[in-house]
């Protein structure tokens, strides 16, 4: 089993939320707008990655999280999906939703461990490449220096 997953549509659909997803879907459709699901799977998951970057390394999947916090993602997804179809929230969920905030917060302010990535990379940003310095005399700079010019 992997130590970091993907978030994806049968992810979610698995977690009993298919009708909330049909839902979801019909009212896209009666908009005429794209289904919302992978935007709403893409910022959460960022919004995830952001914080266990703080004191993790990465995997280098940037779809992955930590398999420990695939419950927050489902919650954080779920809640997205359930304003998007303007349905209320519960009086639970409204509390889980402060608990999932704090918890966050408490992951980028305190960096608690997780997992190791399956695939990992060295930081939270992907490096592009090193700059080689090289040695340069001193720059002449003021008249006396440069003769006049």
């Amino acid at each position: 089993m992997s130590n970091w997953i993907a978030i994806t549509e049968a992810r979610i659909k698995s977690a009993k939320l298919s009708i909330l997803l049909e839902s979801v879907q019909a009212t896209a459709a009666a908009k005429e707008e794209q289904d919302p699901l992978p935007l709403y799977i893409a910022e959460v998951v960022a919004r995830i990655r952001t914080a266990v970057a703080q004191g993790n390394a990465l995997d280098a999947d940037t779809t992955k999280i930590p398999a420990s916090l695939e419950g927050l993602a489902v919650r954080m997804i779920t809640r997205r999906l359930k304003d998007y179809c303007e349905l209320p929230l519960t009086q639970d969920e409204r509390d889980q939703a402060a608990e999932d905030r704090s918890y966050l917060n408490r992951i980028t302010d305190v960096p608690l461990r997780f997992e190791s990535p399956d695939d990992p990379i060295e930081s939270g940003v992907a490096s592009a490449g090193g700059i080689e310095a090289i040695d340069v005399p001193a720059r002449l700079t003021g008249r006396g220096r440069t003769s006049g010019l």
